[in-house]
């Protein structure tokens, strides 16, 4: 059986929902292997659903999709086959 996952760490200090570059960071700090992360991940939908019902709408769907997509990926490289991910929206890197 997986590690529960620490869903605490799914917000900030100031109790703002993380983004989705945190929430990979977290993964991979964590060292999740590739069937923990999907656990990891189908318990971080459930929890966004409950921050869907306190009224977090806009940013709860915007995890959810991330977090769709990460999904997505890793039943890919389950299967063997990935698909190049899109670019990403916003800040830019280096």
């Amino acid at each position: 059986m997986a590690p529960r996952p620490d869903l605490s760490q799914l917000r900030t200090p100031e109790g703002n929902l993380v983004g989705p570059e945190e929430l990979q960071e977290l993964m991979a700090e964590q060292g999740y292997s590739a069937g923990d992360r999907y656990q990891f991940l189908k318990s971080v939908l459930t929890e966004l659903d409950r921050a869907e019902s306190v009224g977090d709408v806009g940013r709860a769907e915007e995890l959810s999709a991330e977090i769709r997509r990460i999904l997505s990926n890793e039943q890919e490289k389950l299967r063997g086959t990935t698909t190049p991910e899109p670019p990403r929206r916003g800040g830019g890197g280096s």
